[in-house]
């Protein structure tokens, strides 16, 4: 059963990501989505795979356009960092989802 929660909860992150994937201004609750996600998989000792590659997200793609989002305040000039940061977290969460959907199969 709590692989099924976990499950259900990474379809919905998925759609979460999807729906601001093109809103930069959307950034502040991504970014709490990831660090929220991070904190559950600690807590729980979830995938070790997983939680490392959400940490490499927020520390690299996240602050990354953070820091720029400061400096530059330039939309077009942040579009490629949203994106990467965008692609890496679908990337985390669709790998994680894949691998359980693999193990509820082999399961049956």
């Amino acid at each position: 059963m709590e692989m099924d929660k976990k499950i259900k909860r990474l379809e919905n992150l998925l759609e979460f990501i999807s729906s601001c994937e093109k809103y930069q201004s959307e950034f502040n609750n991504l970014y709490k989505r990831i660090n929220d996600e991070y904190s559950l998989e600690r807590e729980k000792e979830g995938s070790i795979s997983y939680r490392n590659n959400l940490k490499q997200t927020i520390n690299k793609q996240a602050k990354s356009f953070k820091l720029a989002a400061q400096k530059w305040n330039s939309p077009n000039k942040l579009n490629g960092l949203y994106s990467d940061f965008i692609d890496n977290f679908r990337r985390d969460v669709q790998g994680e989802l894949s691998m359980l959907n693999l193990k509820k199969i082999n399961s049956m």
